[in-house]
């Protein structure tokens, strides 16, 4: 780890923008200093400090015990016919109100 970062080595390690890490430093956020007149680094201690400010707070891993969401074996997928064809079958084997087979005509009278 190097003692000090320039913008662009920062931006490059955080996988971020330069343009975001000048505006941290610009609202306070993160502490750089001028090197020269120009330069602009930021100490190592700031980086890690800055880190520690805004780490986020992680969830506690699941325990041995705990039962998981995905123990679930696996349904195997059905052909799209098979999954239409199923709905046919039971709407077939349904009778309408009067008891009547659902497609079979009411007698004439």
């Amino acid at each position: 780890m190097p003692n000090a970062y320039s913008p662009r080595t920062l931006a490059l390690e955080w996988q971020c923008s330069e343009r975001h890490i000048r505006n941290l430093i610009e609202r306070g956020e993160l502490k750089a200093f001028h090197l020269g007149g120009k330069l602009l680094r930021i100490e190592a201690v700031e980086v890690e400090a800055f880190k520690v400010r805004n780490a986020t707070i992680q969830e506690p891993e699941q325990s041995e015990t705990a039962p998981k969401m995905n123990d679930a074996p696996a349904q195997p997928k059905r052909s799209r016919a098979a999954r239409l064809d199923y709905p046919l079958r039971q709407l077939k084997a349904t009778k309408n109100q009067f008891g009547q087979e659902r497609g079979a005509e009411e007698p004439a009278e």
